[in-house]
């Protein structure tokens, strides 16, 4: 983290607090189709569909 953004360490892309904000808004997520805009959506989609975040 670095303010409001996550900082992934293979990248020098921020992707922000919005943009997972954004995200959300597709929760749960099959695949990274409708996160396509957002900056990052790999990283986003691994994040939020990580098994320590989402529980079914």
């Amino acid at each position: 983290m670095k303010g409001n953004a996550v900082v992934p360490d293979r990248t020098n892309v921020q992707i922000s607090k919005a943009h997972f904000m954004e995200a959300l808004e597709h929760y749960p997520l099959s695949n990274t189709v409708p996160l396509q805009k957002l900056r990052g959506p790999s990283y986003i989609y691994a994040i939020l569909m990580d098994k320590r975040i989402y529980q079914n």
